[in-house]
């Protein structure tokens, strides 16, 4: 039986999903009077992607992502992942909801080649994409909103300060990349490998 789970475990580990890289650079470069006191920082870090779409969510539906502590920063976002049924997908490239007078900028790439882009008002794009079979890359450069901000204590300064409402998503609408239905899902194949070894064993 422990070969069983085993061997399992294996397989099904290989099936397990894409890692997407986080890098975050903090931005030293001050906006008027202000500097993120976190704007030295910088660092990276994996996550767990989808193997079949380039969707991720960083903090769009709580719009509080404060990657290291910073609220000042550029995020460069990258992974991986296959076509397994060639086809067009729908994506939306959503961010922190409309602010008035704020600025943020998004560049979405897939295999090189821009496909959602904004860089001034904040909210939702959407793109049709079609892709052929086999394994294609992904990128997000990400700079979180900035707008126009009463500076106290003299109450009539003006500076353009980061919003602090800090967020970014790629939604996946309608999945059209995975293994067509004739093609067992891989968390089928995982239940379904013990259960033939462990007849195969009991003959």
């Amino acid at each position: 039986m422990k070969t069983t789970l085993l061997l399992t475990a294996l397989l099904c580990g290989s099936a397990q999903a894409n890692l997407i890289t986080v890098d975050i650079e903090g931005n030293t470069t001050p906006i008027g009077r202000y500097t993120d006191p976190n704007a030295n920082v910088t660092g990276s870090y994996t996550v767990p992607g989808s193997q079949y779409s380039p969707e991720f969510n960083f903090h769009a539906d709580t719009l509080d992502w404060r990657p290291f502590g910073a609220t000042f920063f550029t995020a460069g976002i990258h992974g991986s992942f296959s076509v397994a049924t060639p086809g067009t997908g729908r994506f939306d490239l959503y961010w922190a909801p409309s602010l008035l007078g704020a600025m943020q900028s998004s560049d979405f790439k897939i295999d090189g080649i821009t496909r959602l882009y904004d860089s001034f008002e904040s909210g939702k794009t959407t793109a049709d994409i079609t892709l052929n079979a086999g394994t294609h890359t992904f990128d997000l450069w990400y700079t979180p909103p900035v707008a126009e901000t009463i500076v106290l204590p003299n109450g009539y300064d003006v500076a353009t300060l980061p919003t602090g409402k800090n967020g970014i998503a790629i939604i996946d609408e309608d999945h059209p990349w995975g293994p067509t239905s004739s093609v067992p899902e891989s968390s089928w194949l995982c239940w379904l490998l013990p259960l033939g070894l462990l007849l195969w064993r009991r003959k």
